[in-house]
């Protein structure tokens, strides 16, 4: 359970609570496993969490 508060403040606890279930539903892997690459053009198809910056695409999986 998250509670939020000020504008907006529901909306947020919401998607915390939502990483948070999506977290666990991975089984709970910890940030030794994670690993962070960065492509200059379109990341692979499937990669994991894209993150699009100015120049690069990060992506975030784990082992």
């Amino acid at each position: 359970m998250a509670q939020g508060y000020g504008p907006g403040g529901a909306e947020l606890a919401a998607e915390l609570v939502g990483h948070v279930r999506a977290w666990d539903a991975a089984g709970r892997p910890q940030t030794g496993d994670l690993r962070v690459a960065a492509y200059r053009g379109p990341a692979p198809g499937g990669a994991g969490l894209v993150i699009p910056k100015r120049h690069t695409n990060l992506v975030l999986t784990y082992r």
